[in-house]
């Protein structure tokens, strides 16, 4: 969904105390980001809902194009996830335990991606979605 591209623009923002760079979905002038409207509507509901759950200024965390810096890999995912569909925002959850909330909202980045595509397909169902809700909430990571 991502091209290549972008990835390699992503990288050139980084800077030596960035955590994460995530890529973004945001709609603006000049990109070409094209999602299913329905997919997109309930996308920033469950962004906006993260965002409200994780108290981060988050604007889009399941967007796949993330990079994560050597020194989190180990810290972040050195134990398994409690959910199927959400560990972006699990990853999140686990940053701000880890290097708390003014880190990551310093050295954490959402890159706006100029290009983007909706790819077909998607397997998430509304009980999945309410199970890995649940799942979250109790999540000790």
């Amino acid at each position: 969904a991502t091209p290549l591209e972008e990835l390699l623009d992503m990288l050139n923002c980084t800077k030596d105390s960035t955590l994460c760079i995530s890529g973004c979905r945001f709609l603006h002038l000049g990109s070409k980001i094209k999602r299913e409207p329905v997919r997109h509507f309930v996308g920033r509901i469950f962004a906006t809902a993260a965002s409200t759950y994780l108290d981060l200024p988050v604007y889009d965390t399941q967007c796949g194009a993330k990079f994560y810096a050597s020194e989190t890999i180990g810290k972040v995912f050195n134990t398994p996830f409690a959910t199927k569909w959400f560990f972006d925002v699990e990853i999140l959850k686990r940053l701000l335990r880890i290097y708390g909330k003014d880190r990551v909202i310093e050295d954490c980045f959402e890159y706006p991606l100029h290009c983007w595509e909706d790819k077909s397909g998607s397997k998430i169902r509304l009980f999945t979605v309410l199970k890995d809700f649940i799942c979250l909430l109790l999540s000790k990571n």
